[in-house]
């Protein structure tokens, strides 16, 4: 099984998954070239034993005081610069932290008009 493997890059093994992170068990993911916004992801996080798991998460924040889940569209991105001061990044940021273990990532650019 392979994980994460964009065109024209090497796939990640799961043996070198599970060692990196720790894991005990397997993950059970199909490869990905893309994760988009709202879309479910594979993190690494430390679960209620104290060991480190990977779970499937939703990509995006839906704060505290959010009534709706969709506040979550809006909430995708954190600039490492200011995460500790947003209220809205603040408490996940110093609370409830993961890795999302990937080969690769592309950043959306505009050029020309």
């Amino acid at each position: 099984m392979k994980l994460i493997s964009p065109k024209g890059t090497e796939a990640t093994s799961v043996p070198s998954v599970l060692q990196t992170f720790g894991l005990a068990e397997p993950p059970l993911l199909a490869s990905r070239y893309n994760v988009a916004p709202t879309q479910q992801a594979a993190v690494a996080r430390e679960g209620a034993d104290g060991g480190n798991r990977l779970d499937l998460l939703h990509w995006g924040l839906i704060p505290a005081w959010a009534k709706e889940r969709t506040v979550a569209y809006k909430m995708i991105n954190a600039r490492p610069e200011t995460l500790r001061e947003k209220p809205s990044f603040r408490q996940a940021y110093k609370y409830r932290r993961c890795v999302v273990p990937v080969s690769g990532f592309y950043e959306w650019r505009h050029e020309g008009k």
